[in-house]
C-alpha cells in the first residue's frame, strides 16, 4: 500500500494505491473518506487488480483547500489519477455524489474508463430539485451544522449496524479540523447534479448500479443521502 498525494486546482489530493492489475478507482461520498473502501479494496487486490482509493477533495487526507469542489472537479479528479498512474483503462466507483462524477469522466473520456460501478447515485438533484441546491448548505452552517451532519450521517450506513453511530462521530471529528468545516461547506454548495445530464447518454462503458430501497432501510419515513 502507498499513499499518493497529487497537486491539482490549489490543493492536494490523497490516493491510497494498493496491488497491481488492472486499475479500479474509488471515491467515497460527501462527508465520508476512502477507508470506506477497504474490505471490498483488500478483496480485489487479492484477485489481481491495482486499487486506488481517493479522499475527495477537502475529505480525509486531502487538503482543505481547492480552488473548486464538486461532480465536475472529481470527474477531472478520477482522470488525473488514470493518467497518473498509466495503468490503461479503469473501473471507477464512485459513492452518491462521486458516482455523477464518474459517469460525466465515463462520457468525457471513453477511451479511458473500462467501467463504472454506481453506488448510491445521485445524478439529478434531490430535495426540491433547483430550490434544494440553496437550502442544503443552510443545515450545515455552524455552530449547529457539524451536530447536524453527525446526525444525518448516522442514517447512511444502515449496514454497519450501532458502528454507523460510530463512523458518524468519526466522520464529525474529521470534518471539524482545522479549516475542514469550511471546505464541507463548499463542497455542499457546489453539489449540481445537472453537470451529469448531458453526459448520461454518453457512457459507452459497463455500468453496474447498486442501490438499496430506503423503504427497505428506513420502514418509518425516507432519511437518504442527498449528496
Amino acid at each position: 500500500m502507498e499513499l499518493k498525494r497529487f497537486e491539482v486546482d490549489g490543493g492536494t489530493l490523497a490516493v491510497e494505491v494498493a496491488g497491481s492489475g488492472p486499475l479500479v478507482i474509488c471515491a467515497a461520498g460527501m462527508g465520508d473518506t476512502r477507508d470506506s473502501y477497504s474490505e471490498v479494496a483488500n478483496q480485489l487486490v487479492a484477485k489481481g487488480y491495482c486499487v486506488a482509493s481517493m479522499d475527495t477533495r477537502g475529505h480525509g487526507d486531502s487538503s482543505a483547500k481547492f480552488n473548486r469542489y464538486g461532480d465536475e472537479a472529481t470527474a477531472d479528479d478520477f482522470l488525473m489519477i488514470v493518467e497518473k498512474l498509466n495503468l490503461g483503462p479503469a473501473v471507477l466507483a464512485g459513492c452518491s455524489f462521486a458516482a455523477a462524477a464518474a459517469v460525466i469522466a465515463a462520457g468525457r473520456r471513453p477511451e479511458a474508463v473500462a467501467g463504472i460501478v454506481l453506488l448510491g447515485p445521485f445524478l439529478r438533484n434531490g430535495m426540491g430539485g433547483v430550490i434544494g441546491l440553496w437550502i442544503l448548505p443552510l443545515f450545515f452552517l455552524r455552530p449547529y451544522g457539524p451536530w447536524m451532519w453527525q446526525t444525518y450521517a448516522a442514517t447512511l450506513w444502515p449496514g454497519l449496524g450501532d458502528k454507523a453511530k460510530e463512523r458518524a462521530k468519526s466522520s464529525r471529528t474529521s470534518l471539524t479540523r482545522p479549516d475542514r468545516w469550511s471546505a464541507f461547506q463548499a463542497v455542499v454548495s457546489s453539489l449540481d447534479h445537472r453537470q451529469a445530464a448531458p453526459w448520461i447518454d454518453q457512457v459507452q462503458a459497463p455500468v453496474l448500479v447498486l442501490m438499496v430501497s430506503t423503504r427497505e432501510l428506513f420502514p418509518s419515513g425516507y432519511h437518504g443521502c442527498y449528496s
